[in-house]
C-alpha cells in the first residue's frame, strides 16, 4: 500500500500542537520519518538504527508525540536527548510557580525502548521524568515520614520555533498519591530576580525542573502531579540603522514607536548616564521580553566594544548599553529584541511511579 499522511489540522490555541492521521499497515522506518518531515516535524535517524526496517505500525490520529511513541513501539528507538534548549535566566515568576526551560528543536530518534513512564504526552509537550525517589526519616516519635522528589524535563514539539517563544513558567495546582490522597509540593524556584529576564539558547542541555513532595506515606508507589505550563510568545525584531551620535534615530516595532540615541563623552557628560554609550526607548505599552541585544559597529563592521547595560522603566522602557568609546563619526547600529504578543497554556497530568 502507498502510505501517506491524511491530515495534518493545526489546533487552536496549543502552541502549534497539530493532530497526524496515519492509515495501520506495514512501513519502513525511512519512510515513517519523511512523512513527519513531510508534515513539518523535523525528524531524523541515528546512523546506528536500520532506516530499511519494516513494521507494522497502528491506524493513528493524534500528536506527533503519539506518532514517535508508535514508531519507537514498532521499531526499537527512542527520542535522543535534544539539540537545543531555551532559557531565560532570572525570569519573575508569579506566586506558586517557577520558571522553568524549554527544550525544543529537531528530534533525532537513537536506538532504545520508549518508555511510557518516563515519557509522557501532555498535547505539544512531552515531559520526560528523568529521576524519582523517596526518602524516610524516623520522628521523635517513632513515626516514619517521607518526602519524595522527581526531576522532570519538558520539551515542544519540533514544529515550533523557539524564536517564537518568550519565558515559560510551571505551576502544580494539584498533586494527589495514589490512594487519591492530596499532597503538598515546591518547585524548585529560579536563581535571581531581575529587571528583565536574559534569553539564551545554546547546544547545551539545561538544567532538568525538580519537583519536592513532603509528608507522602512511605508506601506510597505512585504520584499524580496536575497542573499547566505557561508559555509567553514572543515577537522577535531585528533591525540595522545609521546612527551618530546626538542624533534621535526613530525606530518602530510591531507599531510601536520607539527611538535610540547615540552618546559620545560630551554629550553623555550633559546627560545622567555619565558614560558614552547608547540609549534604546520604548514605550511603556511595548513589553519586552528579555534584554534586547544592542551591538553598534562602526562603518567598516568593527564591534564597538561594551561593558554592560542599565534598565530604567517608567513611563516608558530605556536600555542604555555602555560603550568604551564613540567619537563624533557614523557608527552602524544592530538590534534584537523581542516584545510580548500574548500566552499559551498547556496542561499537564503526569504520573510518577515510584521505587520500592
Amino acid at each position: 500500500m502507498t502510505w501517506r499522511c491524511l491530515s495534518v489540522m493545526m489546533l487552536t490555541l496549543s502552541l502549534g500542537a497539530a493532530e497526524i492521521s496515519w492509515p495501520g499497515g506495514e512501513i519502513s522506518l525511512a519512510e515513517a520519518c519523511a512523512l513527519l518531515n513531510d508534515a513539518g516535524y523535523p525528524t531524523e535517524l541515528a546512523i546506528e538504527l536500520d532506516a530499511s526496517q519494516r513494521a507494522d505500525l497502528p491506524l493513528l490520529s493524534g500528536s506527533y508525540w503519539h506518532a514517535l511513541s508508535a514508531m519507537g513501539t514498532a521499531f526499537g528507538c527512542a527520542p535522543s536527548a535534544p539539540a537545543t534548549y531555551l532559557r531565560f535566566r532570572d525570569t519573575k515568576s508569579a506566586h506558586g510557580s517557577t520558571a522553568v526551560e524549554i527544550e525544543g528543536g529537531p528530534v533525532q530518534l537513537s536506538p532504545g525502548q520508549w518508555d511510557h513512564d518516563l515519557w509522557q504526552i501532555n498535547g505539544p509537550m512531552l515531559v520526560q521524568i528523568e529521576d524519582a525517589g523517596v526518602a524516610t526519616t524516623r520522628g521523635p516519635s517513632g513515626t516514619h515520614r517521607a518526602n519524595a522528589a522527581a526531576v522532570v524535563r519538558l520539551r515542544l514539539s519540533p514544529n515550533i520555533d523557539l524564536d517564537s517563544l518568550g519565558p515559560a513558567s510551571l505551576a502544580w495546582t494539584r498533586i494527589r498519591a495514589g490512594d487519591g490522597s492530596e499532597l503538598q509540593a515546591a518547585l524548585t524556584p529560579s536563581d535571581h530576580d531581575s529587571a528583565l529576564p536574559t534569553r539564551q539558547r545554546s547546544p547545551r542541555r539545561g538544567a532538568p525542573l525538580s519537583v519536592l513532595i513532603g509528608r507522602v506515606d512511605p508506601l506510597t508507589t505512585t504520584l499524580v502531579l496536575e497542573g499547566h505550563v505557561t508559555v509567553t510568545t514572543a515577537t522577535w525584531y531585528r533591525q540595522e540603522h545609521d546612527i551618530s551620535p546626538g542624533r534621535p534615530c526613530p525606530l518602530e516595532f510591531g507599531g510601536h514607536r520607539a527611538s535610540a540615541m547615540l552618546y559620545n563623552a560630551d554629550l553623555a557628560q550633559n546627560s545622567h548616564w555619565q558614560r558614552p554609550g547608547l540609549a534604546l526607548t520604548l514605550p511603556k505599552a511595548a513589553h519586552l521580553v528579555a534584554e534586547p541585544t544592542i551591538t553598534v559597529t562602526t562603518r567598516t563592521g568593527e564591534a564597538v566594544r561594551g561593558f554592560g547595560t542599565r534598565m530604567i522603566s517608567g513611563d516608558s522602557t530605556t536600555c542604555f548599553a555602555y560603550l568604551h568609546q564613540v567619537d563624533n563619526a557614523g557608527y552602524r547600529l544592530l538590534l534584537s529584541l523581542g516584545l510580548e504578543s500574548g500566552q499559551l497554556t498547556i496542561p499537564l497530568r503526569v504520573q510518577v511511579t515510584l521505587p520500592p
